[in-house]
């Protein structure tokens, strides 16, 4: 079963769109921001059983506009909640189809 837990659409300057999903007994926190770094990104993390989210990125994508980023964070939170973050890995040339 999946389920989206919430998704706060910030669209502020720096964070854009976060989002926590389940798929099969895991949960995922999917970031998106304008980071000052490296710009606009897309990042999955996954979240341990106590709740906190584990800071080691499990997929990271880099994008060019706002558009962009909002359009990836939404095909990654469907390409989690239909088949993990396997999906996302596994299925790189779909996944850029997607956005």
């Amino acid at each position: 079963m999946t389920e989206i837990d919430e998704m706060l659409a910030v669209n502020s300057e720096r964070k854009i769109a976060r989002t926590v999903v389940s798929y099969e007994g895991k949960r995922y926190y999917i970031s998106t921001a304008n980071t000052a770094d490296v710009g606009l990104e897309t990042m999955v993390f996954k979240v341990n059983k106590n709740g906190s989210i584990n800071w080691r990125d499990l997929f990271a994508q880099r994008h060019v506009t706002k558009e962009e980023s909002i359009n990836a964070h939404k095909a990654i939170v469907s390409l989690i909640t239909t088949g993990g973050i396997e999906a996302i890995k596994c299925d790189k040339k779909s996944y850029e189809m997607i956005i």
